[in-house]
């Protein structure tokens, strides 16, 4: 026995890896969520339909400033040792 919440109340994150952003950048830009600037890119994950940046795998050279919903710590300190920006999104 217990309490069930209402699925209505649940919401579940739509997450992207870092690793995903690394591989697909080109297509992200392409697609419109991603812009080049300079040496790096802006991207806006919510024009992905993700609402949460994780911190899997790794940007290697890769400059990002990005626009999130939430962000895991690991993420925002990968991003930073990369010489990028993560800014997060009041709802």
């Amino acid at each position: 026995h217990g309490f069930k919440r209402p699925q209505s109340v649940v919401r579940s994150n739509i997450v992207l890896n870092l690793s995903t952003i690394r591989e697909n950048i080109d297509a992200m830009v392409k697609g419109g969520a991603a812009k080049k600037k300079g040496d790096g890119y802006d991207l806006d994950i919510e024009k992905l339909g993700c609402t949460k940046l994780l911190g899997s795998g790794s940007l290697g050279d890769l400059k990002i400033h990005v626009i999130t919903p939430a962000a895991s710590s690991m993420a925002i300190e990968k991003i930073e040792e990369a010489g990028g920006s993560v800014t997060i999104k009041e709802n």
